[in-house]
């Protein structure tokens, strides 16, 4: 039985409150002879899911995104987040690094540096009212699909949505940043064009692919803060 076999193969996040989010995960187990026994997180950075030879074949718990989160790593180079490991409690044996999230407001981009801003601008969905409902993740292969969901902050209906999405490349003193970027509309019941496909083994697992928004016709290059940070 190796640990490192088995891999994720849907991952939906649903938002429960603004630090608290519902996790609901699939798996491909690759004849490890490993199940899913439950999870757990000790620490802010952490999230362990533990495997044993018999168990469900999917994960139903939680997962928190506390503000600490948005502290400045000690490397420059990287943004905290939340880190998924796999472990094996008979064998002792912990997987590499299985997946990296926050869905959380935070400085971007995270390495080295930033491009010039726009002074005054809002550059998080939150500061339009609206945030991050759900984040759902397929994956086929090396390809993942992404599907982001909003929502008003206050529940009202209409807000600002997601009206069409574009990969999107920041330079900075440690070279270009690849991010996720979103255009939002005013006035909108629900989103659309909110749907991207991504080969996370193109990016460092330790940058993670940071989740932009900016509001329908201004330049994306004002931004300055992600919404998330995902690698799966």
């Amino acid at each position: 039985m190796s640990i490192n076999n088995v891999e994720f193969t849907r991952v939906s996040l649903l938002r429960e409150n603004e630090e608290c989010f519902k996790i609901n995960a699939e798996f491909q187990f690759n004849g490890s002879g490993l199940k899913i026994e439950g999870s757990n997180s000790s620490q802010p950075e952490e999230y362990v899911i533990n495997m044993l030879s018999s168990g469900s074949n999917s994960l139903e718990s939680t997962i928190n995104f506390p503000p600490s989160l948005n502290t400045p790593a000690p490397d420059p180079c990287q943004q905290r987040a939340v880190d998924i490991k796999f472990y094996d409690p008979d064998s002792g044996a912990y997987s590499t690094d299985r997946g990296k999230l926050k869905i959380q407001k935070s400085t971007c981009p995270p390495p080295g540096g930033s491009p010039t801003l726009e002074t005054g601008l809002p550059d998080s969905i939150e500061d339009y009212g609206s945030w991050i409902k759900q984040i759902d993740i397929e994956k086929s292969g090396r390809s993942s699909n992404v599907t982001i969901t909003t929502a008003n902050i206050d529940n009202g209906t209409k807000g600002y949505r997601i009206v069409n999405n574009t990969s999107h490349r920041i330079p900075t003193t440690e070279g270009n940043v690849q991010t996720w970027a979103f255009a939002i509309r005013e006035d909108q019941e629900h989103d659309s064009n909110n749907s991207f496909s991504f080969e996370f083994d193109t990016i460092e697992f330790t940058r993670g692919l940071p989740i932009l928004f900016y509001k329908e016709g201004t330049p994306i290059e004002n931004v300055s803060h992600s919404d998330a940070l995902i690698w799966l």
